[in-house]
């Protein structure tokens, strides 16, 4: 009651002008604790400015804590929230504060995780400051001890012995000694030091994270510990109904294990240091890949009737052999697959594709896509190819955020899967290419399901032999389309069964965000790499294509420039998707609206400490009507045959393990070096063997 009295909403109003709240609203951060508890960053916890809800946090809180007392004590964990969350409907009036404390105390522990991050820069800078120092104190005792031999010398040739006597030699024999141990004592990192390194040492490994796991079960659905014993480094384990999935389990041992970094790079932030200056120097190394370019059709208006015609023509263009623009290489792709009806009448197919491409061009945007292969398909000498054929197995790669086939992000991926007998194709999604600008102003930051299609049948028909095993693979943004295609391709297949669909014998989403209308925000999508990313997503896809979108939408443009972080940034490019506005953008392609639909296999790799994909979006409810207010964690549990682990640690993607044997590092296959030894990658190699034994009948489809 007092807190709807005139004076209290005087005082309300009056702490909305006050200093201090100016300083909050305007994001001025101060860092408590040595560390990144940015204050600026509360105004960001309900998806709302502060200014409008002065007190909502204390009052959420105590609403919250007044009718779940016990919760408070037990549920001390972050990510075992969501198990308490899972009961909010006995308490609908609490749920939700029940969700702004759940992001709040996630972004709180987020950035104090800032912390190790910080003191394992400071202990790397301060081990450079001791060897350095040390190195020059040992130069330092070496002159001097050159320095003073050279004065005995020249004293021993003018002084008298008689005039010291025999005890003089003991004492400077004494004096040699204690000269020597006093430089050694120099040379020795001094007390002070050591104490620091230890405690460096001691907050950068995030001891406290790796004590709260080893005591931490699971958060819905089956316990890890049946699974595969208390060693786990998983918190859960959803598998949808099927049976098979159950031997599924059994191939893939390091599946249920989860990954177990070195305890120096046990932190979510630490975690990307070596894992970027590896991606860098690969990146710099470079695969070999083959270049291939496609030239892919798309509408104005998506859903105009005359959509799916142009969409349908452009289909068959590339399912059929002869419709391709270099005849030289479709020649050399024929004979190196020895198609059996390679010497086929192709008048009428050839007269198919000149009819396709007289299509209006004021009705299709045109542009070509890069994809890169390896072990390529052209140069059938390599040394890389000597264990690959036509049929060999192939991964269709969907990179991350501004990557490509250079940098996924990081191609350790790509290697494992060499090493275990898979082709990689990896699609560059339009305006991903570096230094290829867009050819029309079509554009979509997680990719086009029927750019993917083309790709899809591009490849089936004119680069693999037929029945070729075929899986499917999203990294980050890169998993949306995985999913929406997935999603809608398996939904065609029963239902129009007389329809040609894509299939895959299985696939794999490494850290997937669910929900792509919110996974960008600021509360979701964490400082400081939402901030880190947002000027080269729009450089990438903006500035360097500013002309031709301006001519399409100068609006949309000024607004995608005007971004403030990733979610209104991907808002504003909803014109340039082919949908119109963003309430049809996301309706169309965001892939958890129809993800029961999937029936490919699918594995999905979520960590609990994700800076990037809050661990939130797998386990709050769907505001969405046809969802039932289910979690997209339950939807996924009735999915027929699908698999999310959930890891302890990993960050977003490196999930960098030390398995059994205790080494960080593994081969690289193909440079014979070292390379970081990831556990997402491992598994993900591991699950599609695993899937071609149990699911082989597949890549018949």
């Amino acid at each position: 009651n007092a807190s709807t009295s005139p004076s209290h909403q005087r005082d309300i109003k009056a702490r909305k002008t006050s200093s201090i709240h100016q300083f909050i609203h305007y994001r001025l951060s101060c860092w408590l604790l040595s560390t990144g508890v940015s204050i600026g960053s509360i105004d960001q916890l309900t998806g709302r400015p502060i200014s409008h809800h002065p007190f909502f946090i204390l009052q959420t809180f105590f609403q919250w804590i007044a009718h779940r007392p016990t919760q408070v004590i037990t549920h001390t964990h972050t990510h075992r929230l969501h198990q308490a969350r899972s009961n909010a409907a006995m308490f609908p009036s609490t749920s939700s504060a029940w969700n702004s404390i759940d992001r709040l105390l996630l972004t709180l522990d987020h950035e104090l995780s800032l912390i190790p991050a910080i003191a394992f820069l400071a202990l790397v800078g301060y081990f450079v400051h001791i060897i350095l120092s040390t190195v020059a104190r040992l130069v330092a005792a070496f002159v001097r001890s050159v320095h003073r031999i050279l004065i005995q010398f020249q004293q021993s040739s003018v002084v008298i012995k008689e005039e010291h006597g025999n005890n003089d030699d003991g004492d400077t024999d004494n004096d040699r000694r204690v000269t020597a141990a006093a430089t050694v004592i120099s040379i020795l990192p001094t007390r002070r030091q050591m104490i620091t390194v230890v405690l460096l040492l001691a907050v950068a490994s995030d001891i406290g994270a790796q004590i709260r796991h080893a005591f931490d079960g699971h958060v819905m659905n089956q316990p890890v510990g049946q699974v595969q014993g208390a060693s786990s480094q998983l918190t859960d384990l959803i598998v949808g109904p099927d049976s098979k999935l159950q031997q599924i389990l059994k191939l893939v041992p390091d599946l249920v294990q989860g990954p177990s970094p070195p305890r120096l790079l046990y932190n979510r932030h630490v975690q990307f240091i070596p894992w970027m200056l590896q991606n860098e120097i690969h990146r710099q190394q470079g695969l070999p890949y083959q270049r291939l370019h496609i030239d892919v059709t798309d509408c104005h208006d998506k859903l105009s009737q005359d959509c799916s015609r142009i969409l349908a023509q452009s289909s068959v263009a590339h399912q059929s052999p002869t419709c391709h623009k270099d005849d030289q290489h479709k020649a050399n792709i024929t004979t190196s697959l020895s198609h059996a009806n390679a010497q086929t009448n192709t008048t009428r197919e050839q007269q198919q594709c000149n009819d396709n491409a007289a299509d209006d061009s004021a009705t299709a945007m045109k542009e070509t896509i890069t994809i890169d292969v390896f072990p390529p398909f052209d140069d059938v000498d390599s040394p890389y190819n000597q264990n690959f054929n036509a049929s060999s197995p192939v991964i269709f790669f969907n990179p991350g955020l501004r990557c490509y086939s250079q940098d996924l992000p990081g191609t350790t991926i790509v290697r494992k899967a060499y090493e275990a007998g898979f082709r990689s194709i990896v699609v560059n999604r339009r305006g991903h290419t570096p230094d290829q600008k867009l050819q029309s102003p079509r554009w979509n930051l997680f990719g086009d399901v029927d750019d993917m299609e083309q790709v899809y049948w591009h490849v089936k028909h004119k680069l693999v032999a037929p029945n070729t095993a075929m899986f499917f693979h999203g990294i980050s943004s890169g998993t949306a389309v995985t999913v929406t295609s997935l999603s809608k391709w398996d939904r065609r297949r029963w239902e129009h069964p007389d329809q040609p669909s894509p299939s895959f014998v299985a696939s794999v989403s490494i850290t997937p965000g669910y929900d792509i209308s919110r996974v960008l925000g600021r509360d979701r999508f964490l400082w400081p790499y939402n901030d880190v990313l947002l000027p080269g997503v729009k450089d990438t896809f903006v500035l360097q294509n500013e002309a031709l979108l301006r001519q399409f939408d100068s609006d949309a443009v000024d607004s995608m420039l005007a971004a403030t972080n990733l979610q209104d940034f991907v808002h504003a490019a909803a014109p340039f998707s082919g949908f119109g506005n963003q309430t049809m953008y996301y309706r169309e392609i965001n892939p958890i609206n129809e993800v029961r639909d999937i029936t490919t296999p699918k594995l999905v790799l979520n960590s609990i400490d994700d800076p990037c994909c809050n661990i939130n979006n797998l386990y709050e409810s769907s505001p969405y009507e046809n969802h039932d207010g289910k979690s997209y964690a339950q939807m996924i549990a009735e999915t027929k045959r699908a698999i999310v682990a959930v890891t302890k640690t990993g960050s977003h993607c490196p999930f960098l393990d030390a398995p059994r044997d205790g080494s960080f590092v593994t081969r690289d296959p193909v440079t014979g070096g070292w390379m970081l030894n990831s556990w997402a990658d491992r598994v993900a190699v591991e699950f599609y063997r695993a899937a071609l034994d149990v699911y082989n009948e597949r890549r018949f489809m």
